[in-house]
């Protein structure tokens, strides 16, 4: 391998280190430059961290989902959900870090199908000693952006303080320029976060569509205005 071949490589192990069990990637990493001509630093100028801030306890959710998917394990959950908390039952298959979050693809034994986990909202993990022969997954679920569907078509109007804000998440073509600010149309598939990510704007959004949303908006002012009317 070349040397900017091996440094790829290096800083995609180092961000694995973020979320796995760190001696093994160094044992790699060790491997790999024993076994290489080419001379690399291990300062690599891109580091990759995967992690969220409660580390440790991350790290140990994704290696027993690792371990259950290897030896092909059921794995037993608490699912925190806009519809409550929920103990699920699942045979793992996959875990895969989408955009900003980690999720693990499994076969739901309560729903009888498949399924995507977030692992932010999956506590308390444990591996089942029961095991699972392997499903064969439907062609239509094979391809995982289907499980991130943009069924959220979200119409919206940005003050002009807020460009820097919208080029961060979604680029330079996100939006188009008028005279009342920057309108901004966009799909997204998960409604709680959409709900947050506009209301972090305050009052330098106005949502157009879809009508659930402003309704929904308007109410949350609502009640934010009555609790600091309240004496």
């Amino acid at each position: 391998m070349t040397a900017d071949e091996l440094s790829g490589i290096i800083a995609a192990l180092k961000g694995i280190g973020s979320v796995s069990e760190q001696s093994r990637i160094e044992r790699t990493l060790d491997k790999l430059h024993a076994s290489s001509n080419a001379v690399v630093s291990m300062r690599e100028p891109i580091i990759i961290d995967l992690a969220s801030y409660y580390k440790d306890e991350f790290k140990n959710k994704i290696e027993i989902i690792k371990h259950a998917i290897l030896e092909s394990r059921i794995i037993e959950f608490d699912y925190y959900s806009e519809k409550g908390k929920s103990r699920r039952r699942i045979e793992p298959y996959v875990v895969i870090f989408k955009w900003t979050a980690w999720y693990v693809f499994g076969y739901c034994l309560e729903r009888q199908d498949w399924r995507m986990f977030k692992l932010m909202r999956l506590w308390n993990v444990t591996l089942c000693d029961e095991t699972y022969i392997l499903r064969k997954i439907p062609p239509e679920r094979k391809g995982f952006e289907t499980q991130f569907t943009d069924d959220i078509r979200l119409t919206a109007l940005f003050a002009q303080s807020e460009r820097y804000k919208l080029v961060e998440s979604y680029g330079l073509n996100c939006y188009t320029e008028t005279e009342n600010g920057l309108l901004f149309e966009f799909g997204f598939e998960n409604r709680d976060y959409l709900m947050s990510w506009l209301l972090s704007f305050g009052d330098k959004v106005k949502v157009i569509e879809p009508d659930d949303i402003v309704k929904e908006i308007q109410a949350i002012a609502e009640n934010i205005l009555s609790r600091y009317n309240q004496t």
